[in-house]
């Protein structure tokens, strides 16, 4: 089973000459995409990347839910003869708050220091200016970064993309463009890009 991503099957049907739309037309497009464009087998994620992804998400709206609660206390304390007990519930509440997420952190450190390609890319990735091992974990997750020798090689995202370099497939009869792995003119140079893939 395959599931490209729609964006880039509704731009790449934009690029032809086809302007009609009904369904049968559309499971046509869709068809002739599968057979020029080849996309890659969809695969689940494995146990480690949807762990993260759940506290990932966890996480998140733990962050969300604090952000309420001091906006409620600020609002709180500019009040006129605000209950002292109230204040002092919402600071126990975000104090509480901060325990979880200071633990989620814990569990997904050890979640993905415990597979060493996963870590290494994190780390290298991390190396970036402004990105957190957060923000490359988040990114990780949400794209089910998957390999089919690997649950979290570093090459899998790069393979997933279909970015990578390496020969370009070309489908049998797929016409001059695809043939030479060139660009049409119509569709520009994510064509070619998303034509790589691995060897």
């Amino acid at each position: 089973m395959c599931v490209p991503v729609a964006s880039r099957a509704y731009h790449w049907a934009q690029s032809l000459p086809v302007k009609s739309k009904t369904d049968q037309i559309d499971a046509r497009l869709l068809a002739r995409y599968g057979l020029e464009r080849r996309p890659r087998r969809w695969q689940p994620s494995g146990q480690r990347l949807r762990d993260i992804k759940l506290l990932l998400r966890e996480r998140q709206q733990l962050k969300n839910q604090r952000t309420q609660l001091k906006n409620r206390r600020h609002a709180a304390r500019q009040s006129w003869d605000h209950p002292a007990s109230s204040l002092r519930r919402l600071a126990e509440h975000i104090e509480q708050i901060n325990a979880y997420i200071t633990q989620i952190d814990r569990q997904l450190e050890d979640l993905w220091e415990s597979d060493q390609a996963l870590s290494e890319a994190i780390r290298r990735i991390g190396q970036i200016t402004g990105l957190g091992p957060q923000s490359v974990l988040k990114v990780v997750a949400e794209t089910e970064w998957v390999c089919p020798d690997s649950e979290s090689q570093p090459t899998g995202l790069l393979r997933r993309t279909g970015c990578s370099s390496g020969p370009v497939r070309h489908p049998p009869g797929g016409g001059p463009y695809l043939q030479t792995g060139q660009c049409p003119p119509s569709a520009g140079p994510v064509y070619a890009g998303c034509l790589r893939q691995p060897a």
